[in-house]
């Protein structure tokens, strides 16, 4: 049983990886098979040898019009406007573009440049802290400096409040010790004229015993 799953993980895993390249397989076979035809001679054999005899003869003319082997193209021809063909070298940018990302890939993927990589992003990362430590440190100092602030208001609005309860007392007991003065003269004054009234009275009492 074990085995039998086995095969059938391995079927399985070989068909998901032909299914994902299937298509561009198809393609590089379908172009090998119109080459394949393009390049065999229209005749049959025996008339075969007329089709080499034309080719010969086409590359003695060409070498007699002495055109350079690079300007000579004997493949297929491919007719199409101008849309499709910037659609073309969009692609061929595009696949330029994905090769290279590949190989930069694969470079980096090396163990030294891994380690290099991982080193720089750890370096980054050390450098990040650092700036969020020195930011937490800087937002403390600032918090305590306003806590001071504060501490040192509320000190200065608790000696405001002590000064003016003082003051308020010491009027008070002016007040009082004034309230008090006016009280005293006023009994004294009171006392003094009784007195003089008694006098008074014991003067004219006086007077008319002696009448």
């Amino acid at each position: 049983h074990i085995a039998g799953h086995l095969l059938i993980a391995v079927f399985n895993n070989t068909f998901f990886e032909v299914k994902s390249i299937s298509n561009q397989v198809w393609k590089f076979q379908r172009y090998q098979l119109i080459m394949t035809f393009h390049e065999r001679p229209v005749l049959p054999p025996p008339l075969i040898i007329f089709s080499h005899i034309t080719m010969v003869l086409k590359h003695l003319c060409c070498r007699w019009r002495k055109h350079d082997d690079d300007e000579r193209d004997y493949g297929l021809k491919l007719f199409i406007t101008e849309d499709e063909l910037k659609k073309v070298h969009d692609f061929e940018e595009q696949c330029i573009e994905e090769y290279f990302r590949e190989k930069d890939d694969r470079f980096h993927s090396s163990n030294d440049e891994r380690i290099r990589v991982t080193s720089e992003r750890v370096e980054n990362m050390a450098m990040r802290l650092e700036e969020v430590n020195e930011r937490e440190h800087f937002m403390k100092a600032s918090l305590q400096t306003v806590d001071i602030r504060l501490a040192q208001m509320e000190e200065l609005i608790g000696r405001i409040a002590v000064a003016l309860e003082r003051v308020t007392g010491v009027e008070r007991v002016e007040v009082g010790k004034a309230r008090s003065r006016t009280s005293s003269d006023c009994t004294d004054s009171a006392y003094i004229l009784r007195q003089a009234e008694c006098q008074d009275t014991a003067y004219i009492l006086r007077q008319k015993q002696l009448q």
